[in-house]
């Protein structure tokens, strides 16, 4: 394997023990954090009143300080100054660039580009996607100055001699660690050698390389970024991790943008959430912009908008990486030596090495069996091959816990030197004052710069939605919710739904998220609410017939239902606890949605084909009729399933049966993802045995869970009495039920 540094040029040696350390000299940047802080005035913006509380509580002023980011505003200036020295024509190097140019780059930039320069990212890189860039990546590092810039000056595997190679050093460890997950969670995964034909591997057709991939995969090691979009729902209409209800903290706090706004993941570290990419979007905007336009982290359809996706996709990554999350340290804090497990830890099997990032990223899936599981052994693998490249592996992580196996997750109830209440909330003591607590209700934290007097100010939490919105799908707003709303400020951001009112009374309703500057006037943004369409809607009333609902259509009654009530597309048409046509089948909407069944959007219910449902006596059964090709594939009888009948991607299933690896599936409702998705629209109902299809369950395959046994992708597994199907190889780890229960998109996903 290449490893591009002479070990002895780093003072590093396969014997190395404990060097002993001197007074650094500091040069770009620094082996003491406080004088790196200093350097940066990093409580610049900051109220008294925040630097007294953050100052306060020690925990809190080392997240603070730890995840210390840019502002939106001092960031643009930096990728501005950044984008106008960039080499014309030649890849990025210290070579590339004049000594003039070279001075005007942040110092943690210079480090990444003298030890990482553009070359190595194609070679590290060879297969990613065409979102991620070179620019990207070192446009994400600037943001956050201490990437790259500190290091412990008690680290107890660096020799702190020489600062600038003990930086160049620590830098090096930084890269080779987030690469590594980067080739866990965006990686192809793929076997070396194997066909990268863009029709062949990537059948989808919704992964663009960039265009001078090779036609085979290298090592895994290597594969990293090769997904920028959640397998699944990568080049699909598909919504998804949406917690949008407003009474959970997290759709009051992060609105959902349109009914079209997907959190799936997306990025180098796959940001998925509302929850995840609100706190992101202030980050990177002061705006909730990504909440309204989450394909902006992948969206290469103008030369703009690719070069944000770029910066985007990356800073995600980092973001996670440099930022702690109570009781669990930053992975930064883990490499740089500013995190030192206490008694507790090492109790818990918490110890130094690498083993503990993956403990933080994911510990309750991967981590605390008697071995590794494949993912955990994934990263340990690939990021031995990254350091080794990077030429740190050697004396600094053996005889370290690399792995995670035995290891407990970072708990709220024992000590840690990053536990700390992480919240705001209004404290209801103290009228307009916010107090710490620790659990999350209103989106607020005190790493975010101005969040303490936000938190309590009534008049900045306009911004947030209040009582006087649309009351899920009914819109039971009335003339008392109208007088009641507030009066517009354009110096806020509005979300989806939101109510406001004018100088003159007059109410409006927020179409989807209002950026600031933005007047009621703009019938873009603002629908004005005409007092005479209130219908004050106490429910489904029974009554056959119209909703009577403001823009709601369809029929309350199934058995009200014509071959009439066809599917309207149109934005500003809406459905409800109503029953409607599309094509040959009849749905009902469980909620609000204006958008069509074929979609597949949960909120649609299948019914029933619509000639079971509506009878017209004037035009009997004609049994000779033949089947009308309704563009379905499979088929709707299980007797007439040949063993041809395999999945496609290519179309629909909806009450047809299909094959996928050796079982049998039937598709309950509408649906155009693979059963081994483990999409819940799918049943398995039979498998494949001997060349024949036998309907029911394999008694073979649905042995009970052995903690011991390996599974491979679509393997069944029984435990409890409740049925699970592994998404990808495992072996060991928690139980199904736990595994699902913490995480629905875990490797377990109940059938």
């Amino acid at each position: 394997m290449l490893n591009k540094f002479y070990r002895a040029a780093l003072c590093i040696c396969a014997s190395m023990v404990y060097l002993g350390f001197s007074n650094p000299a500091y040069g770009d940047g620094t082996v003491i954090r406080d004088s790196e802080l200093e350097k940066l005035d990093v409580w610049k913006d900051r109220s008294q009143e925040e630097k007294d509380l953050i100052f306060s509580i020690p925990n809190l002023k080392k997240a603070a300080e730890t995840s210390y980011a840019y502002s939106p505003e001092e960031t643009r200036e930096i990728h501005e100054v950044m984008r106008s020295v960039y080499p014309v024509g030649e890849k990025i190097s210290r070579e590339a660039f004049s000594e003039e140019d070279w001075a005007k780059l942040p110092g943690n930039v210079k480090r990444v580009i003298r030890v990482f320069p553009e070359e190595d990212f194609d070679y590290v890189f060879p297969v990613r996607s065409s979102v991620y860039t070179y620019k990207g990546l070192i446009e994400a590092i600037a943001k956050w100055p201490l990437f790259g810039s500190e290091l412990s000056a008690n680290h107890k595997y660096v020799d702190t001699t020489n600062t600038e190679e003990a930086l160049d050093m620590v830098t090096r460890a930084e890269l080779a660690s987030m690469f590594a997950h980067f080739a866990q969670e965006v990686g192809a995964h793929a076997a070396q050698g194997e066909s990268v034909a863009l029709d062949g591997y990537v059948h989808s057709g919704a992964i663009k390389l960039h265009d001078d991939h090779p036609e085979q995969f290298p090592e895994q090691w290597r594969q990293g970024l090769f997904h920028i979009e959640e397998v699944g729902y990568a080049g699909t209409d598909r919504v998804g991790y949406r917690l949008c209800g407003y009474e959970t903290f997290q759709g009051k706090a992060f609105p959902c943008g349109d009914e079209k706004a997907s959190y799936h993941g997306r990025g180098a570290k796959q940001l998925s959430y509302n929850y995840n990419y609100g706190p992101f979007s202030r980050l990177m905007y002061g705006d909730y912009r990504l909440l309204e336009n989450p394909e902006m982290i992948s969206d290469t359809s103008t030369p703009e908008s690719a070069q944000e996706a770029g910066y985007l996709s990356f800073a995600s990554a980092v973001y996670f990486y440099m930022t702690p999350r109570s009781p669990k340290p930053s992975i930064h804090d883990t490499v740089v030596g500013f995190w030192t497990p206490n008694e507790r830890d090492i109790a818990a099997g918490r110890e130094e090495g690498f083993g503990v990032q993956t403990l933080i990223i994911n510990g309750g899936s991967e981590c605390g069996g008697s071995q590794e599981v494949a993912q955990s052994q994934n990263r340990l693998t690939y990021f031995k091959a990254l350091a080794e490249y990077f030429g740190v592996w050697n004396g600094w992580y053996d005889g370290l816990k690399s792995g995670c196996t035995n290891t407990q997750v970072f708990d709220e109830d024992q000590t840690s030197e990053y536990s700390y209440d992480a919240f705001f909330t209004e404290d209801w003591n103290n009228p307009g004052k916010c107090q710490l607590v620790p659990w999350e209700e209103t989106g607020f934290t005190p790493l975010m710069t101005g969040d303490q007097s936000q938190c309590a100010d009534s008049e900045d939490k306009k911004s947030f939605p209040s009582d006087t919105y649309y009351e899920d799908a009914y819109f039971t707003y009335n003339s008392s919710t109208l007088s009641s709303a507030p009066l517009h400020n354009s110096e806020v951001d509005y979300f989806v739904n939101a109510l406001v009112q004018d100088e003159n009374a007059v109410a409006y309703r927020a179409r989807k998220i209002v950026p600031k500057n933005i007047e009621v006037t703009n019938s873009e943004y603002w629908e004005e609410i005409d007092e005479a369409a209130i219908v004050e809607n106490e429910g489904d009333s029974g009554d056959s017939g119209d909703s009577g609902a403001p823009g709601l259509v369809g029929v309350s009654n199934l058995e009200d239902l014509t071959h009439e009530d066809v599917f309207i597309d149109d934005p500003n048409v809406y459905y409800s606890h109503t029953y409607i046509i599309e094509g040959d089948y009849v749905y009902y909407a469980k909620w609000w949605i204006n958008i069509a069944p074929s979609t597949g959007d949960e909120a649609w219910e299948l019914t029933g084909h619509v000639d079971d449902i509506i009878k017209d006596p004037e035009t009997p059964e004609d049994p000779e009729t033949p089947e009308v090709d309704n563009g379905l594939l499979g088929d709707s009888n299980l007797e007439d399933l040949t063993l041809e009948d395999v999945y496609s991607p290519n179309g629909n299933y909806n009450q047809t049966y299909t094959i996928e690896g050796d079982l049998v599936y039937y598709a309950k409702w509408w649906v155009n993802v693979a059963p081994s998705t483990g999409d819940e629209a799918w049943e398995e109902v039979g498998y494949i045995k001997d060349g024949e299809i036998i309907e029911g369950k394999n008694p073979e395959a649905s042995a009970e869970w052995d903690v011991t046994k390996v599974y491979n992708e679509g393997d069944i597994a029984v435990y409890l009495g409740e049925t699970y199907r592994a998404h990808w190889w495992v072996q060991g780890g928690d139980d199904p039920k736990t595994a699902y229960e913490n995480d629905a998109w875990a490797v377990w996903r109940k059938q």
